[in-house]
């Protein structure tokens, strides 16, 4: 499904942030793009969370808008058949304490695997969150391991986006 499909998906809303859903799709499709930049990401994500590096011939399949207690996890990234990471991302919103643990454990308990949470915040002092400015400087570099053919407006369009909304 393309990012535009998707993102017809969402129905406006005052309590949803339209930005955070444009990220958290453009960031799917991304990592959808090339598989060799999901493994980027995503080891870069398991390194932090103490996570041994996932093999290249692994597969990571990418959902968005997951349902899991209490609501839907902004993104989810199968690895494999044995590891799940689960994702919220914020860009305007506020962090809303326990949401992050509340879809991890939620997700524990639905597939008995080791899941990691990733939040992706603006700002932030913990070492264990993500900010999206982190985004703005390591994709230019994954860049270029997407085939020409698949390198797009779009991708420059998302890391406008992001520095646009100063994030």
């Amino acid at each position: 499904m393309d990012i535009f499909t998707r993102l017809r998906m969402y129905s406006p809303s005052s309590r949803k942030d339209p930005l955070e859903n444009y990220l958290t799709e453009a960031f799917a499709a991304i990592l959808e793009l090339n598989q060799k930049v999901g493994h980027h990401v995503i080891n870069y994500i398991a390194a932090k969370c103490g996570r041994p590096q996932i093999p290249d011939e692994t597969v990571i399949s990418y959902f968005t808008q997951f349902p899991l207690s209490p609501g839907y996890a902004d993104l989810i990234a199968k690895v494999g058949n044995d590891t799940f990471f689960v994702f919220e991302h914020k860009a305007k919103s506020k962090v809303i304490p326990g949401q992050t643990r509340a879809y991890q454990e939620s997700a524990c308990a639905k597939w008995g695997l080791p899941v990691y949470a990733v939040l992706i915040t603006v700002e932030s002092t913990d070492p264990e969150e993500l900010l999206w400015r982190w985004f703005k400087k390591y994709l230019p570099r994954c860049f270029n391991e997407i085939p020409r053919q698949r390198r797009s407006t779009f991708m420059k369009g998302v890391m406008r986006a992001v520095e646009d909304e100063e994030l």
